[in-house]
């Protein structure tokens, strides 16, 4: 990952878009000179150091100490600084490192269509990795096995970063047959296809019911612009992509999955299973155990990856009769978030997400002024598909996160932090 974004960097400043009238050299300097004053660069650079002083902080663990005669969570060697449990944190650095790249290179070294064409380029490599992976689920592979038969319990970010990209191909099969890109809208839909089956083999039933709303709404957020901008013929094209993609995957799921596990993954539209008495009390109490680990963490919180070594301290005998023994987080994203990473972390974790979401709505607000002075009733198509994609992609995100952990990481957000920036590019200033 790291030597991935390394060459990416590389890339980023050495060859980035050259603008009309302007050489690759002066480009290079357009590009260092708006890296240069962009404050998300500085601060993504921040996350990054941040994420790298949790990583070499690591090392929280329980042990049993001889002097009570009993267990307990051993701290890192800096408790005064952010943390994570032994072997954690690695990850998330090489993410932050790739956050810092993703950022550079979309806002400031890429063109509008080559914007574009980030999308659904990630999203195709994506496709990849989706066949790649349910075919070695097909084969029995014992970790996807695993991953596949996850639940509120013990949910897997897996699909959920697949049903982020399966959301933007949606996005991309309309901008194909816009600018009349036949071989693009060919590619759009046959990636649509595996994202959508790995993202319901990957999750749980709850994010699989927000992922199809949430594709719903994006059919409806895309098709008053094809209407506006498409022929008929395109229209109907377009419509049967999106039912094409649909029905391959469904049909590549019945293919290869047998009906008890497709019955478990449909079970919220089924037997609402997720709002019992039973989840009611297991979710008050892990509500209860997670204020009580924050309260001692507040700023800091307990580290990453520490919840689980904590949530047996915090539960009460009764409680441990509602809490399975396998419960390693809460039942909502934002108690984890404040757990682990304390109000400095949260803070440190979501401020680039608020810099991108008002990034996005001031590039709005510009437009809706130009638009005064010029035409009014252009409005609505002065912005593109694209401008949607992170906001339903945030919306998405967001409703998962109040049941699950899975949504809300920064390997999940990588992909809808770029979304952002290709959204805001896309509008129109007049």
């Amino acid at each position: 990952m790291l030597w991935i974004a390394f060459i990416s960097l590389v890339w980023a400043f050495a060859a980035p878009s050259v603008l009309s009238s302007e050489g690759v050299h002066a480009s290079r300097i357009r590009v260092l000179k708006g890296v240069k004053r962009d404050p998300l660069f500085w601060f993504s650079l921040a996350i990054a150091l941040f994420a790298a002083l949790r990583w070499l902080n690591s090392g929280i663990e329980t042990i049993y100490d001889f002097d009570i005669q009993d267990w307990r969570v051993k701290g890192s060697a800096l408790e005064f600084l952010p943390s994570a449990a032994k072997g954690s944190g690695y990850l998330e650095f090489s993410f932050a490192v790739s956050l810092v790249v993703l950022l550079v290179g979309t806002r400031h070294s890429l063109g509008r269509k080559a914007r574009f064409f980030y999308v659904g380029f990630s999203s195709f490599i994506a496709a990849i990795a989706a066949i790649v992976q349910l075919v070695m689920w097909d084969s029995g592979d014992a970790l996807l096995v695993a991953r596949a038969a996850c639940d509120i319990i013990d949910p897997s970010f897996i699909g959920t970063v697949y049903a982020v990209f399966a959301i933007a191909s949606f996005f991309t099969i309309a901008i194909s047959f816009e600018n009349k890109w036949s071989l693009a809208a060919f590619l759009s839909t046959s990636t649509a296809v595996p994202l959508l089956a790995n993202a319901v083999v990957f999750s749980t039933p709850t994010t699989i019911a927000f992922m199809l709303a949430a594709i719903l709404l994006s059919l409806l957020a895309v098709f008053p612009y094809a209407i506006k901008n498409l022929q008929g013929s395109q229209i109907i094209k377009c419509l049967l992509s999106y039912i094409v993609s649909v029905v391959c995957a469904a049909l590549l799921l019945m293919a290869i999955s047998e009906d008890e596990f497709l019955l478990h993954k449909v079970s919220f539209f089924t037997d609402w299973q997720f709002f019992t008495k039973e989840i009611a009390a297991k979710r008050e109490v892990l509500s209860g155990a997670s204020l009580k680990i924050w309260l001692e963490n507040i700023w800091l919180g307990c580290g990453l990856d520490s919840f689980r070594l904590e949530l047996p301290f915090a539960l009460s005998n009764e409680a441990r009769d509602i809490v399975s023994p396998k419960q390693t987080a809460p039942l909502n994203g934002w108690w984890l978030l404040l757990t682990e990473r304390g109000i400095v972390g949260t803070l440190v974790f979501v401020i680039v997400v608020i810099f991108l979401v008002f990034s996005l709505f001031y590039r709005l607000v510009l437009a809706i002024k130009s638009s005064f002075s010029a035409d009014g009733e252009e409005l609505a198509y002065s912005l593109s598909y694209m401008f949607f994609l992170p906001v339903i992609v945030l919306m998405f995100l967001t409703a998962c996160t109040f049941f699950e952990v899975s949504a809300w990481r920064i390997d999940v957000l990588l992909p809808m932090c770029g979304f952002f920036v290709v959204g805001a590019r896309s509008v129109r200033n007049g």
